[in-house]
């Protein structure tokens, strides 16, 4: 039998921006600005696009599948992608690009706060915290969810 190959796994948010940038790396910097490490965080894929932006930020952004600290699989996933069709993305006007970035960021903050609504109403649940614990979560849980709610209102 052939050796399996590695295959990469990467969250569709994750995927939409490496599109985006792959496409357009002109766009790197509007990302870096817009999105907060911590919404990507622990998305599968979010350690490839931050490699991306730091080659980026170090000048060293010239073929996106041979970036210097990259896996063997981050590679063949970066080459994978600029092998399918990303020419919609050229040709977009200047404003709706604006608004596909804003779009994509949105979505991703609203994944964060749906996963950190998550963990703090399963520790509000749990045993063994103290009061003080409990109203502190409750006041992040309150945060997150107004904010939620701001960026889903139609």
């Amino acid at each position: 039998e052939g050796v399996r190959e590695k295959v990469l796994v990467v969250h569709p948010l994750v995927q939409g921006v490496l599109m985006m940038v792959l496409s357009r790396g002109d766009l790197v910097p509007e990302f870096q600005r817009k999105l907060a490490p911590e919404w990507l965080g622990d998305l599968a894929g979010a350690g490839l696009l931050e490699k991306i932006f730091e080659a980026h930020s170090n000048d060293e952004w010239s073929n996106p599948t041979s970036l210097s600290n990259a896996t063997v699989e981050e590679q063949n996933y970066l080459a994978g992608l600029i092998g399918e069709q990303l020419d919609f993305l050229v040709e977009m006007s200047s404003v709706d690009r604006v608004r596909s970035v804003d779009d994509l960021v949105r979505r991703v903050e609203v994944d964060y706060l749906g996963r950190k609504i998550s963990i703090l109403n399963q520790r509000l649940k749990g045993e063994g915290a103290s009061g003080e614990e409990k109203a502190r979560w409750t006041g992040e849980l309150m945060h997150f969810l107004e904010r939620k709610r701001q960026l889903t209102k139609v």
